[in-house]
């Protein structure tokens, strides 16, 4: 095996499209980091899961943030860092942000594939065509994933990109991953090399890699501190791009960062456990 890089954060957003907390150690299965997108928002109405892919209607949410508790109950907190707990409060929050009806679910209320709601337009064009997308095409269809279980990224992504627009402010935390990688290398991106190929991570944990990351119109908005730019999208679509494995396996995909990857092995990772390559 080949030493790739060491596990700099690990992530979980135990609410889809919330955000989520930071990690010292975490259990990760063929469903992804333990209580990752557990729970999400349905919309009422349209019967889609809520989605912050879909900002001119969901935007409002995205600065809202949630933690699973030691009771592995939920703990919403908004902007102001004001805590809001239990189900119809949570729901009453949402529906004060965005005008619209929600009910909050769990995978085990979940009894198939889901679909949400996706603005995939040119930046410029943002509201422009909306579209319906299933929701975990890769990995077990009652959960809330956007695509696959477990999403990666790593730094020399992020310095690399960084480069290209260099008042743009690219901190990991835009792009939600489940795990920041620190690689020696900050001249590429990465971790398109390991498109198609078996990761080692700490003793027990082994994932493969099976697509590249789109990104989206999310990535631009403020969240927190890191404020609204429209550019950080724009500066991804003109420079990154990377070849597809799962799904039409050798085109290329534009305006790609990090990747995606499915679960072979489960195992325990904790902050600075090695990353290797598996060479066969």
């Amino acid at each position: 095996m080949t030493e790739i890089g060491t596990i700099e954060s690990i992530f979980r957003y135990p609410i889809k499209s919330l955000g989520g907390e930071k990690l010292l150690d975490a259990l990760i299965d063929q469903n992804g980091v333990e209580g990752d997108r557990y729970f999400a928002f349905k919309d009422c109405e349209s019967g889609f899961i809520v989605s912050c892919k879909h900002p001119t209607k969901w935007g409002g949410i995205i600065e809202l943030s949630a933690t699973i508790n030691k009771g592995n109950s939920i703990v919403v907190k908004d902007s102001d860092e004001k805590i809001i707990t239990g189900k119809e409060e949570i729901e009453s929050k949402i529906r004060e942000l965005t005008s619209r009806k929600v009910e909050l679910i769990s995978v085990k209320d979940n009894l198939g594939r889901q679909y949400r709601e996706a603005d995939r337009s040119n930046i410029d064009e943002v509201g422009a065509t909306i579209k319906q997308e299933p929701l975990s095409i890769v990995g077990n269809e009652t959960h809330f994933f956007d695509f696959a279980p477990l999403h990666l990224i790593t730094s020399s992504s992020l310095d690399y990109i960084n480069m290209f627009y260099s008042k743009g402010d690219f901190n990991v935390q835009r792009f939600r991953p489940n795990l920041f990688i620190k690689t020696a290398n900050s001249n590429k991106f990465e971790e398109n090399e390991w498109i198609g190929k078996k990761i080692r991570i700490g003793h027990n944990l082994e994932i493969k890699i099976v697509e590249p990351t789109p990104r989206c119109v999310l990535t631009t908005l403020k969240q927190g501190e890191l404020e609204k730019d429209r550019k950080i999208l724009k500066t991804i679509a003109q420079n990154s791009s990377a070849k597809r494995f799962t799904f039409f396996p050798g085109e290329t995909l534009k305006g790609t960062l990090g990747v995606y990857s499915i679960v072979l092995k489960k195992g325990s990772v904790k902050v600075g456990d090695k990353v290797q390559l598996i060479d066969k």
